[in-house]
C-alpha cells in the first residue's frame, strides 16, 4: 500500500511517527509545498493520503478526495 502524508507540520509528523511505529514495513511519502525536498505530489500513485488539517480542501482535486483521510477519521 502506498501512503502519502500531505502536510508535514505537527500532525503530519505525528502521523509519520504513528505509521512507522505500528507498520514498520510500510513506506510512506511526504508532500508539503513549504519544504522543497517534499514538494513533489503525484496523488495517482497513492492508495491513501493523510491530509493535515491546515491544508485547504479547495486545493485538492475532487477526483482524489476518496483517497483522502486524516488522523481523526483514521482514529474513528
Amino acid at each position: 500500500m502506498n501512503i502519502c502524508i500531505y502536510g508535514y507540520g505537527v500532525e503530519g509528523k505525528s502521523t509519520e511517527k504513528f505509521l512507522k511505529k505500528h507498520f514498520p514495513d510500510l513506506v510512506s511519502h511526504i508532500f508539503d509545498t513549504a519544504l522543497a525536498e517534499f514538494a513533489t505530489f503525484e496523488p495517482e500513485k497513492y492508495d491513501l493520503i493523510f491530509v493535515s488539517p491546515g491544508v485547504d480542501r479547495k486545493k485538492r482535486k475532487k477526483e482524489f478526495w476518496p483517497k483522502c483521510t486524516s488522523q481523526i477519521e483514521y482514529f474513528f
